[in-house]
């Protein structure tokens, strides 16, 4: 049993040490040698059979044993994949999960009766081992009862403390066997005869009382049939189904063969096209399965039927046509792809769509209007062809970084609705799409739609600026014109501007690269961290519009503070934007040094202030800064060094004079941010490619005190 466990769960593994250990506490306690022997001899099959089991099911491991376990703990541990979560209303990476996030959700999916009998199946344990602790060193219900709790208890903490990347709650479901061996005990507690008048009373009331709970769980189930598999008990914050699935991950997925038994109902003796995986259908009676025509083309479809993740979630403004719960759920689409099946009410509830859009904000002219009522992003084409409904629809969504939530900027600065490529719904010779906008404030959205690794069409609109072709407007002039394979580039605030004019299709099929360069490393992203950039780069339909002769593309940038940007298009061109040094700090910083000593002397003088190094010479020319700067940092402790730099034992920040100093007043300074680990040592200097190192200073540091 034990060596099957390990095999579905490789938390299984604790089962062997702890029964090892409980037939330890049998041996020291036997009374005489041949129960010694026995008890030695079954250990010793046990564990034979165990390790056996594990390795004949496990193909994996027949090579190399070790590697297979210590692989699969720590993928328990540190799972590789970062995926986007929906918790509590946040979508948090599974990198990042708040450390309540796994014991939360096991409190809210638990039936509260089980959650009850649970509680009292423990306390009754504990009061029992305090009444009879002799029974904890031999073979009793009470020993195995608290081996059962610490099966429950010893992987929620260590999850919960050590912040394992556990993405979803079912990869804790092993965890529900030994907490309903306690909630049985705890009915048994309830249920056991009293010492008091009568005695038969008291368990006919918890029986009753049980039997009621589990009753109104089984009615909440009966009631989100069919998604009945996503259940949450009344503490989550939640006021209706529809509310609770925007604030948490669920798996819409399993209730697809229901979706297609009803609208099989809803068209009897017709054939139905529905866009969906094939084996939504697979356990449909063959004689549904042959009335339907399932797979993931979008033409020739009667239905479009799709489950949204969390964090990228389309807009179910039309599901309040479908008066069945099931279909009021933010985590499924299910949507008639032409009119030729809709019934009169649909058909108005469209309409009413097209006039509260078109009441609303026009966004921008393209192949496709776009409207924003609401939070209702509209897509409408008048006098729509079948050529117009070939491709679905991609949006990405910018949020405003300085206004978004924590926890809500997704990974790349955007979210992707590409993915779901939903045609338009076409109502007589109109064709209208609906995407649900997110509730944070955003900056802004690129929209149109892809065919493949092309495009149709593609506009863009800015809810902070003007919009592409007024943006270019008021572009500053370009003098000198860049190169004939550059692009013009401006930094105007959050965004940064890419321009090129005159341009053709040729010019944007190169790559761009865009490397940023935080100010402080601590900035960056953790999976950044080893690379010491953040790579934000980008294909060229994704951020912009050829239009006019000109082609205009719009990235937004982090808000965290950036010292370089290094950008360009793959094997083509490339440059380098430093953000200009603050005058008037560099200033304030020159009159505090006015009669400061220097940490150390050299072509340029060095000061360590407020965590920062500062380089300072006057007089000072223009040539003295031509030449790039090496700054390499020795930690005091070496597991401080990103992991890439480990193996030179020191961190390396070289830089050129304009990323962080000016000249001014006929001096040059310029002021280094240093990382927050404790420093040893600092070696820092000047040099060039072909001559080597002009200068060099060394400062060793104790308790960063210059020495």
């Amino acid at each position: 049993a034990v060596g099957i466990a390990v095999n579905l769960r490789i938390m299984g593994l604790m089962l062997f040490p702890a029964i090892i250990a409980m037939r330890g506490l049998d041996l020291w306690t036997a009374a005489n040698s041949p129960e010694r022997r026995r008890i030695l001899a079954t250990t010793a099959l046990f564990a034979l059979t165990a390790i056996i089991t594990i390795y004949a099911l496990s193909p994996y491991a027949w090579t190399t044993p070790r590697d297979y376990l210590a692989g699969a703990l720590n993928l328990t541990v540190n799972h590789p994949y970062t995926v986007s979560v929906l918790f509590q209303g946040q979508t948090y990476l599974s990198t990042d999960l708040p450390p309540h996030y796994s014991l939360t959700g096991f409190l809210l999916t638990t039936p509260p009766p089980a959650l009850l009998l649970g509680v009292i199946g423990t306390a009754a344990l504990l009061l029992a081992a305090r009444s009879r602790p002799a029974a904890l060193f031999r073979n009793s219900p009470l020993r195995f009862g608290f081996l059962t709790l610490a099966c429950f208890l010893l992987p929620l903490l260590a999850i919960t403390l050590l912040g394992g990347s556990a993405y979803y709650w079912r990869h804790l479901f092993f965890l529900y066997a030994p907490f309903c061996v306690l909630a049985a005990a705890g009915l048994h507690w309830l249920t056991a005869a009293r010492p008091f008048p009568k005695r038969f009373l008291w368990p006919a009331i918890s029986c009753g009382l049980t039997g009621l709970a589990l009753a109104l769980t089984v009615l909440l189930m009966v009631q989100l049939h069919p998604a009945q598999h996503d259940y949450f008990n009344f503490l989550a914050d939640r006021t209706t189904p529809n509310q609770l699935l925007t604030r948490y991950r669920t798996s819409p997925e399993l209730s697809w063969p229901y979706i297609l038994s009803h609208l099989l109902d809803r068209h009897p003796n017709e054939l139905l096209g529905v866009q969906a995986p094939r084996q939504a259908a697979a356990i449909l009676p063959p004689t549904d399965r042959r009335r339907l025509s399932v797979g993931p083309s979008l033409y020739a479809r009667d239905y479009a039927l799709s489950a949204a993740s969390a964090d990228h979630r389309p807009d179910l403004a039309f599901n309040y046509i479908y008066r069945h719960r099931l279909f009021n759920s933010p985590m499924l689409l299910l949507r008639p792809l032409t009119d030729t099946n809709m019934t009169p009410s649909a058909i108005a509830a469209y309409q009413r769509i097209y006039r509260e859009a078109t009441a609303g904000r026009l966004l921008a002219r393209a192949h496709y209007d776009l409207y924003l009522h609401g939070r209702n992003l509209t897509f409408v084409k008048e006098n729509c062809q079948p050529a117009d409904r070939a491709a679905g629809f991609a949006v990405k969504v910018y949020p405003a970084a300085d206004q978004a939530p924590p926890g809500r900027i997704p990974p790349l600065g955007y979210h992707n609705y590409a993915q779901f490529r939903n045609l338009p719904v076409q109502v007589g010779g109109r064709c209208l799409a609906v995407f649900r906008l997110p509730d944070y404030p955003i900056a802004h959205i690129i929209a149109g739609q892809p065919d493949g690794g092309a495009r149709r069409w593609l506009t863009a609109h800015s809810f902070r600026r003007p919009g592409l072709r007024e943006m270019t407007a008021a572009l500053p002039q370009i003098n000198p014109p860049p190169p004939a394979a550059a692009f013009a580039l401006y930094r105007q605030g959050d965004t940064l501007i890419y321009h090129r004019q005159p341009c053709r299709p040729a010019d944007t099929a190169a790559r761009f690269f865009l490397h940023l360069l935080p100010a402080n490393p601590a900035d960056l992203p953790p999976a950044r961290r080893p690379y010491g950039f953040d790579n934000r780069g980008f294909d060229f339909p994704e951020r912009g519009e050829i239009f006019d002769g000109q082609c205009l593309a719009v990235v937004a940038l982090p808000d965290y503070p950036i010292a370089q940007i290094t950008t360009g298009q793959i094997d083509r061109w490339q440059t380098v934007l430093n953000p200009p040094v603050s005058l008037e700090r560099l200033r304030q910083t020159a009159a505090a040094l006015s009669n400061a000593a220097p940490a150390a002397r050299s072509v340029f003088d060095l000061y360590l202030r407020d965590n920062r190094l500062i380089y300072r010479r006057q007089p000072c020319q223009p040539a003295d800064t031509a030449a790039a700067f090496f700054l390499h940092l020795v930690p005091a402790a070496a597991a401080d060094l990103p992991p890439p730099r480990r193996q030179y034992g020191f961190d390396s920040r070289d830089f050129d004079f304009a990323q962080y100093g000016r000249h001014f007043d006929g001096q040059c300074l310029a002021a280094v941010t240093l990382p927050d680990y404790p420093i040893a040592e600092i070696k820092t200097g000047q040099h060039r490619p072909a001559q080597g190192e002009l200068w060099t200073a060394q400062l060793t540091l104790a308790n960063n005190a210059p020495q």
